[in-house]
């Protein structure tokens, strides 16, 4: 039997009020400050969804049931106002308890729940009411929802089951009342709903009252067989109205009330929205793929148009099927927005004996802008059939299918025999789909959004009106139509794009990492717009008649967050102080960054370094200035200074390339020095010779405080040492001693005491036929040792020091059976290089004689391939040929008597003057105008050295002079077969006839070290070739010489002559 409580109660349902949301109050507070806000939650809706009329509303109260065998179920639900609410906020609310009053009326104990849903909330939306799904003045249930929990549930386990399933509901209580009657007041914890509402960005939470257990539909059948089960809620308690009721919320609102939503928001990301599959009148089907990304929606429409054949009667209608209003969601690249429109064919009406036939060649949308329509059919853009105006599936007919490019006509037959597949009869209304696409403009992208107020279609169809007796053909025929609309598409994909941007996300954890570095005020409003990028609710209240303001407060919101993205790094003042108390100041964030500005960035530039001072012989040192890595506590960096010290970096002349200053190599000197402090009190030689020789060393040690290099102390050494040449030995031993060919020890012939500064005439008498072929000097304990290739049987010796003089024989094996020939090998210049005896009538090829090597010269072969015997003398001379082949090469000898100015000779060549005029005399110089002589000739014949040219000049006086007139380096392989890099001098002297000679030779430094060379031989010009030699692996890269000549003059003084220095660097 039905109850009591299934009475009509239609009556009520008129009074329901519509509530608006009470205001509430708020205790203000600082972005930076924490402080409580007490706010109210009101009524905003409440209703009852029920399948009867009965007696299941009670104005402020529902009866709730749930009834298994007869198909009843009830969900109650009440919607609070959240609106007035931010998202942040509602991350610090304390408990919100909602107080209802619960009875259970009759039927089985049947739990009631206490429930929110987490999806499809728009069901429970808009104002108080009843609503149910049978006739009255109540609303209806949604169709597709009424079928879905009531005719035919979803879930196999009932109704309740269902419901959960749909409206993803999720349990805050559950209430039991043990018995029929009881009743009492109840109140549940609804935060977690609200939390879950402003989530979804919704402007009200809905709690939902039901009865399930989760239980079959047969699991409610009590013991007397009825499965009836009935609880009354009164949602504002048991006396309340929902004008004053109201929940008391309190929540924090602080500066960490945004933070900490941020927190909870920003891995999130940007929220997605849900989209229709339906228009809000829900009359489409199948209509997926052609509406997408749509919001909002109105109803789907139909504008029709009536089109007049002829002047008779005949015309048909066509319409334009569309929603009238919708807002669709741009969130994407190249978003697929799609927008549903079908166009037909209605009906005709014709006389009697008159058929209509029509076919489309386009219907094409041309005021759309961004607007466009996207139907497709085999890549072209082409309106294809549906099964109705209202059901977007595919029909099976789709041979009438036409294109919505403009510009496409179609060829139709117009033969009433061949309609058939081209037209078609407009008694069978036909139906086409298509859908507007949406392609963003400029203005799209600036404005964040774009709007159409009208469907303007330009329409070209052949229409055939058929007669019984004929036809009338309307081919091609144009005619347009504008249908109004309300469309819009708002931009949300800029804010998406911000919102899931990584730059966005580790700005935020780089802001929130430092928050000390920045300025309160800069960093409450970073927090404050990029929460409110987060809290913005797209959908919430979103319209065609809002999406402007929507769109405006969009971009805003972005400008206003790019506005304040980067908070104002707090900045305090630092200070540079130099050593001389002069300041820089920088406002900076931090310590590193001031100093960074002054180093880096050279702001404050640093008090220059003092210069480089010599501190001893190893070491200079120098000041340097630097800014500390921290500030002191009162934020001063003070310039600190540093003593640098690093060891010399000496160049030859021992100048320190890092400081400047003579770092002098005194070591030689003091050798020299001391030495000659000894020399000045040695009486082997004579008083004389010693004061010559203590002025030349006290001047060079008078001029040591002028010295600037190590080429001038050098120069000293050189001064001192070269001053030995000065003294004389009161006498000196000479020995003289003979070798023959065959002996391994030379034989005594005397040793004689000799004055200093006298040539000694050395004479040997041949015995038993044997020949000279050289003499040797031996000076200088045997280091130095002068080999003179000559046949002649005597020897004058300079004396100038100790020597030991022998005479080299070779026997003559000539007997009064057996005569022999003396075979004289000479070199170049026709000096001597072998002597041998060869037997009468025996041969000797010259080849098994070496050709002594000449520098620049190769040597050729001897003038003789093979010499015989025939007991006298033979003469072979040596054959050179030159390698220097070109003037280039050679040495330019300039002499005005020569044609042409010049003449080019090869190295030792014999230079004879031509066209010399008697009486003349001439000097070598190194510049046509004589202006730098370097020695004078004694006649008019020379022998080249090595240079590139040489002048011949006329001089009127004549003086001693010594010159190094040129100089090479040379590679040549010593007695042990090693090859050694020497250097060569070219050396020339003159002395006038009067002066006697006494000495020759050369001064060679290398290395800051000086050694004294003698020459031992001299040609007939007074030339004389000095050459020294070391190891490849030696450090010294050249020699320095200056060549002197000792002489006594006319007055019997004793003098001693330098050449001006040449340098001459090595082959290495």
């Amino acid at each position: 039997m039905k109850r009591f409580f299934k009475r009509t109660i239609a009556c009520l349902i008129a009074v329901l009020m519509v509530v608006s949301s009470l205001p509430f109050t708020a205790l203000t507070a600082n972005a930076a400050d924490s402080s409580t806000v007490s706010k109210q939650i009101s009524v905003k809706s409440y209703g009852l969804f029920t399948n009867e009329t009965g007696n299941r509303w009670g104005g402020t109260y529902a009866n709730v049931i749930n009834d298994a065998t007869e198909n009843m179920f009830d969900i109650g639900f009440v919607n609070f106002d959240i609106s007035g609410f931010t998202a942040t906020e509602f991350d610090q609310i304390s408990p919100v308890y909602y107080n209802f009053f619960a009875k259970r009326t009759s039927g089985k104990r049947v739990p009631l729940h206490v429930m929110y849903p987490t999806k499809n909330q728009a069901y429970f939306a808009g104002d108080s009411n009843v609503v149910w799904n049978t006739s009255g003045n109540a609303k209806k249930i949604d169709a597709s929802l009424y079928k879905d929990i009531w005719s035919n549930p979803i879930n196999t386990n009932g109704r309740a089951n269902s419901a959960k399933q749909i409206f993803g509901l999720q349990n805050l209580q559950t209430i039991t009342l043990a018995n029929q009657g009881d009743s009492r007041d109840c109140s549940v914890d609804i935060v977690e709903a609200i939390k879950s509402a402003k989530a979804a960005r919704l402007s009200y939470v809905t709690i939902v009252f039901m009865l399930a257990n989760g239980e079959a539909a047969g699991d409610f059948t009590d013991a007397s067989g009825n499965s009836y089960s009935d609880t009354s809620v009164y949602y504002f308690g048991q006396n309340g109205s929902p004008d004053t009721f109201a929940l008391d919320v309190n929540v924090t609102t602080s500066f960490d009330a945004d933070k900490q939503y941020i927190a909870s928001m920003i891995d999130k990301g940007a929220p997605t929205y849900n989209y229709l599959v339906n228009d809000s009148s829900r009359a489409l089907s199948n209509q997926a793929d052609y509406m997408k990304n749509i919001a909002y929606s109105g109803s789907w429409t139909q504008t029709t148009q009536n089109k007049v054949l002829d002047k008779s009667a005949n015309n048909f209608n066509f319409a334009s099927n569309n929603l009238n209003s919708l807002v669709a969601i741009y969130d994407s690249e190249n978003a697929d927005i799609r927008i549903p429109v079908t166009f037909e064919t209605k009906d005709a009406k014709t006389g009697t004996w008159i058929w209509l036939y029509n076919g489309f060649d386009h219907i094409a949308l041309t005021n759309g802008g961004p607007f466009s329509l996207g139907g497709q059919k085999d890549g072209s853009p082409m309106w294809t059939r549906s099964t109705s105006w209202t059901d977007l599936s595919n029909s099976t007919d789709s041979s009438h299918d036409f294109s919505s490019d403009l510009n496409v006509d179609i060829s139709r037959s117009e033969e009433k025999g061949k309609y058939g597949d081209r037209r078609y009869d407009l008694q069978d209304a036909k139906q086409f789909k298509n859908y507007i696409k949406f392609t963003p403009d400029d203005s799209f992208n600036n404005n964040y959004y774009s709007s159409l107020n009208k469907i303007e279609y330009t329409i070209q169809a052949d229409f055939s009106v058929w007669w019984r007796t004929g036809y009338t053909p309307m081919s091609n025929n144009v005619t347009t139509m504008s249908v109004p609309v309300n469309y819009s598409v708002i931009n949300y994909l800029p804010l998406k794009n911000l919102l899931n941007d990584e730059e966005l996300k580790s700005n935020y954890r780089m802001i929130k990492a430092n928050e000390s570095k920045y300025v309160a005020s800069s960093l409450d409003n970073y927090y404050k717009a990029l929460a409110a990028l987060y809290k913005f609710n797209l959908t919430d209240g979103l319209t065609e008649e809002t999406v402007a303001a929507k769109a405006s407060e969009m971009k805003t919101l972005i400008e206003n967050y790019d506005k304040y993205k980067n908070p104002e790094i707090q900045k305090y003042t630092f200070t540079f102080e130099k050593v001389d108390g002069s300041p820089v100041t920088v406002e900076a964030q931090d310590s590193e960054t001031a100093r960074l500005w002054a180093v880096t960035g050279n702001n404050a530039p640093n008090t220059a370094a003092t210069k480089k001072t010599s501190k001893d012989a190893e070491y200079h040192s120098w000041t340097t200035y630097s800014w500390p890595t921290e500030p002191d506590a009162n934020r001063v960096f003070k310039e600190v200074p540093k003593e640098n010290t690093e060891k010399h970096t000496l160049n030859k002349e021992h100048i320190c390339t890092k400081c400047g200053e003579f770092i002098a190599d005194e070591t030689a000197y003091n050798g020299a020095v001391t030495e000659a402090e000894s020399i000045v009190n040695d009486e082997q030689y004579t008083a004389e010779s010693r004061a010559q020789y203590s002025a030349v060393v006290e001047k060079a040690k008078a001029d040591k405080k002028d010295a600037a290099m190590q080429s001038d102390i050098d120069q000293l050494v050189a001064q001192i040492l070269s001053a030995k040449t000065l003294l004389r030995k009161t006498q000196c031993v000479i020995t003289f001693n003979s070798l023959s060919e065959d002996a391994t020890n030379p034989n005594l012939i005397k040793t004689k005491p000799v004055e200093y500064g006298t040539q000694l005439k050395l004479e040997y008498t041949p015995t038993n036929g044997e020949s000279v072929k050289a003499w040797i000097v031996t000076t200088d304990n045997g280091s130095t040792v002068t080999t003179v290739k000559t046949l002649a049987d005597n020897f004058t010796l300079y004396v100038t020091k100790e020597a030991e003089v022998t005479v080299c024989t070779v026997s003559n094996p000539s007997t009064d059976t057996a005569k022999y020939s003396k075979v004289v090998f000479l070199g170049k210049n026709s000096r001597v290089v072998a002597v041998k005896y060869l037997k009468e009538n025996v041969d000797l090829p010259t080849d098994s004689v070496p050709a002594p090597k000449i520098p620049f010269y190769s040597f050729a072969s001897w003038d003789k391939s093979t010499v015989t015997g025939t007991g006298s003398d033979i003469y072979v001379t040596a054959t050179y040929t030159p390698e220097q082949t070109t003037e280039d090469q050679m040495c330019k000898v300039y002499f005005k008597g020569f044609e042409n100015g010049y003449k080019a000779y090869t190295y030792n060549s014999y230079v004879r003057l031509e066209n010399t005029e008697e009486g003349k005399q001439y000097a070598l110089a190194t510049d046509e105008a004589g202006v730098n002589i370097l020695t004078y000739l004694d006649d008019t014949s020379f022998f080249a050295p090595k240079t590139d040219k040489i002048y011949v000049v006329e001089v009127t006086r004549k003086e001693a002079k010594v010159a190094i007139t040129g100089s090479f380096a040379e590679d040549v392989v010593d007695e042990k077969g090693n090859t050694m890099a020497s250097a060569v001098f070219n050396c020339k002297f003159y002395l006038p006839t009067d002066c006697k000679l006494i000495e020759w030779g050369a001064e060679i430094s290398a290395n800051g070290r000086t050694k004294v060379v003698k020459g031992d031989s001299l040609s007939s010009h007074n030339e004389y070739t000095i050459r020294m030699k070391v190891s490849k692996t030696s450090s010294i890269q050249a020699f320095t010489g200056r060549a002197y000549v000792t002489y006594k003059d006319s007055h019997g003084t004793v003098n001693t002559i330098y050449s001006d220095p040449v340098e001459q660097s090595l082959n290495k």
